[in-house]
């Protein structure tokens, strides 16, 4: 029998990740999550042990939902973010997620409201005119006066529409 641990549908797949953060929460400043495949019910329980990380600092969420249908992504996605909401992220990749405008929308309230974010990656998620048109609108009514040193955003087919979004 081949294990297959990049497909995480259930908690019990995750269960010595989870304890690594348990164990470690006042030390981690970064996590990594990509290259794997996950549930929206694993995305909740790894959400309830990150939100205990108070220094982290760096958030790897590249490519983390291969094989997931469209309608998952957004819940598991909105699940990750909360949990780091309040957290000091300087860096965030959310790169390779194919989530499009709902997953934008899913995300708004930390685009609007995050502190210290210096550096976002959202390359290939399939966000289009309206959701980079979107995104680009949120990170403009950021209430901390966002000041991003780095936004990568290619391959996303910005279009027109996206593309003066951003010129702004």
């Amino acid at each position: 029998m081949i294990l297959d641990y990049r497909i995480w549908d259930e908690v019990e797949k995750i269960q010595l990740i989870t304890k690594f953060l348990e164990e470690n929460k006042d030390k981690i400043t970064a996590l990594e999550l990509s290259s794997n495949s996950i549930s929206p019910l694993v995305a909740k329980h790894l959400s309830e042990k990150i939100q205990h990380l108070p220094y982290l600092q760096y958030a790897n969420f590249n490519d983390i939902f291969v094989s997931r249908k469209k309608d998952q992504i957004p819940i598991a996605l909105k699940d990750l973010m909360l949990a780091i909401l309040d957290k000091p992220i300087r860096i965030l990749n959310l790169s390779n997620n194919a989530f499009g405008l709902i997953g934008v929308q899913s995300i708004d309230f930390f685009i609007k409201n995050t502190k210290n974010l210096m550096e976002l990656y959202i390359e290939n998620c399939g966000l289009g005119p309206e959701g980079s048109e979107l995104l680009a609108s949120l990170l403009m009514e950021n209430e901390n006066k966002l000041n991003l040193e780095v936004l990568v955003i290619n391959r996303n087919r910005l279009e027109v529409k996206g593309t003066i979004a951003f010129s702004k």
